[in-house]
């Protein structure tokens, strides 16, 4: 977000997204699936794109259909709540990724909460989240996602291992209980001395008050923007060098 709102980054803040893990958690329904697809697959969501062919190609899976945003009887059909849950908690593993502009989408921390192994493109926000490649999650893209989930298959001790980290790394920093930083702003605006400001040094960590002056890009964006900032960056870079038809095409 701070990507397209620069000038008021020193004053934007992050709530992030959470699991409630009282709906995402474990069910005694055991897992059924190797592998679940879900989510868009538009072309906003180019790493879900390019995986999801590959995993669907190679290894025994099931795909729940995307009603999309538009249409309320397409929606209707899609399992929400504690179904949604479900779905998840049947799974040994699940990708996702952030969209094109690497967002720190609900499923990152859904999945885990729901006991099956995130397999997820590698992203800034997701690394400050405090997932491990091989350890609380899966990261990969096309180049390596074949081989890793096909080591994970052939060693289930270790898929369990990731499955039962990431689970507890949900549950114990990205619930609802642990995204109390509108409260956090509230008291700390009301506490605040004259030329002291909030800062939130990292998204998933306390906010504080400081006096320093505060830098260009402040605040909770000490991460790079994403992949769609870096396009729309070259687009203009395009346009600026009379190159119109190129900058179309990156726009």
């Amino acid at each position: 977000f701070v990507g397209y709102t620069p000038d008021i980054a020193d004053r934007t803040y992050l709530w992030p997204n959470f699991a409630d893990r009282s709906v995402f958690h474990s069910y005694p329904d055991g897992k059924s699936e190797t592998i679940l697809l879900s989510g868009s697959r538009e072309a906003n969501y180019p790493w879900r794109v390019r995986v999801h062919r590959l995993l669907a190609e190679r290894f025994p899976s099931r795909s729940i259909a995307h009603g999309g945003w538009f249409d309320r009887q397409a929606a209707a059909a899609m399992p929400v709540g504690s179904d949604y849950a479900r779905s998840l908690s049947s799974a040994l593993i699940v990708p996702t990724c952030g969209t094109i502009a690497e967002e720190f989408v609900r499923k990152y921390v859904e999945i885990p909460a729901a006991g099956a192994v995130l397999l997820g493109a590698r992203t800034a926000i997701a690394e400050a989240a405090g997932f491990v490649d091989m350890e609380t999650c899966v990261f990969a893209d096309e180049s390596d996602v074949v081989d890793k989930v096909e080591h994970l298959l052939d060693h289930p001790d270790v898929l369990e291992r990731i499955a039962m980290a990431g689970q507890q790394l949900a549950h114990t920093r990205h619930s609802i209980e642990h995204r109390d930083q509108i409260r956090q702003w509230f008291e700390l605006n009301r506490a605040a001395a004259p030329g002291q400001r909030i800062v939130q040094p990292n998204p998933f960590e306390p906010t504080t008050l400081s006096s320093a002056e505060p830098s260009a890009r402040a605040g909770s964006l000490a991460l790079p923007a994403g992949l769609d900032r870096s396009i729309l960056t070259e687009a203009g870079e395009k346009l600026s060098g009379d190159r119109p038809l190129q900058a179309a095409e990156a726009f």
